[in-house]
């Protein structure tokens, strides 16, 4: 199945740009990659904390769940992320 120059937008060479209707769509998640990059960063080091270093008693309530030190590094990730924008 061929698809139209249309649809998928026009390439431009010499400045390596891609003219579509979703490039758009495209500068956004690039605007947001580095909350994402935090985001999923932080969520690995939450659930390491926990796995290392949390509560294993089970009282502490962020580090002694995994669920929710994860969330919890995934926020400051994100929020790292986003500082360093």
């Amino acid at each position: 199945m061929w698809v139209d120059d249309d649809q998928w937008g026009k390439f431009d060479f010499k400045t390596k740009a891609c003219y579509s209707y979703n490039s758009h769509r495209f500068t956004q998640v690039k605007k947001m990659l580095p909350i994402i990059i935090g985001a999923l960063v932080g969520g690995v080091g939450g659930y390491f904390f926990y796995r290392y270093v949390g509560c294993k008693s089970g009282a502490c309530m962020i580090t002694g769940n995994p669920y929710l030190s994860t969330l919890y590094g995934m926020l400051l990730g994100g929020l790292v992320g986003n500082i360093l924008k």
